[in-house]
């Protein structure tokens, strides 16, 4: 998988077997099949691949309708509360799909909502929009400066996190700005933008622009395509979450 790939995928799947260094599959009679995944990238935890399997549940949901919209939100705020350390993972209370965001494995709570490679894509438009705001680009890994830490950037970035107040992220912008943070990958996601996939780096690892962002002096960002959700890659830097 090269940078453009993971910037413009539409298919979570290569982008989760990227993740996790490949997967094998195993079937057990009468059993669905259950990825084993080994060798995962750093930062791929337990915790980031149940909150992504949380947020695609939602999202599911959100799509589904249908009167059983709160006994589906249940299952997505449980499965926050197993990557946060405040519930227990097994089998619990999911019917409307053979799969959820609840199970022991957190990779196959993943990976289970996405089918397995190799066959038409399971997933929804919208899903590797949720990993990318989970994990980042994971092509770039962003070093965080301790100074920005200011008490009012971690005050900011906790609300957003336990009240899922990301209509607030633009105000982490400001605040981390005035704390003095120079990373533009942080300071454009709380802005709303990502990096543009037709631009390059040169030879001299000077930024060469495509001729969209050029025109337009964007310089190289473009909006994100999907929302912040819990467990997005800035706000988990910024309060030392992995």
């Amino acid at each position: 998988m090269t940078e453009s790939d993971w910037l413009t995928g539409d298919d979570p799947r290569p982008m989760l077997a990227h993740l996790l260094g490949g997967w094998q599959t195993t079937l057990r009679p009468g059993a669905v099949r259950e990825p084993v995944d080994f060798n995962r990238r750093p930062g791929v935890t337990d915790r980031k691949l149940r909150l992504f399997a949380a947020a695609a549940w939602r999202l599911r949901a959100a799509r589904r309708g249908g009167e059983d919209w709160a006994a589906r939100e249940a299952v997505a705020c449980r499965a926050e509360a197993i990557a946060d350390g405040l519930a227990e993972a097994g089998d619990w209370a999911y019917s409307w799909t053979g799969y959820g965001p609840v199970q022991a494995n957190a990779a196959f709570a993943a990976l289970g909502l996405l089918g397995s490679p190799g066959v038409p894509c399971l997933g929804l438009p919208g899903e590797a929009d949720l990993l990318r705001d989970v994990f980042g680009n994971v092509f770039r890994p962003v070093m965080l400066d301790r100074s920005w830490l200011t008490p009012t950037v971690v005050a900011i970035a906790r609300r957003i996190y336990d009240d899922r107040a990301f209509a607030d992220m633009p105000v982490l912008h400001d605040a981390l700005v005035e704390a003095g943070c120079t990373d533009e990958a942080i300071l454009a996601h709380c802005r709303g933008q990502e990096r543009c996939p037709e631009c390059f780096d040169g030879p001299e690892g000077a930024r060469v622009y495509c001729e969209a962002c050029d025109g337009s002096g964007r310089k190289g960002w473009v909006p994100l395509r999907g929302p912040h959700v819990r467990g997005c890659w800035v706000i988990d830097l910024l309060l030392g979450k992995e």
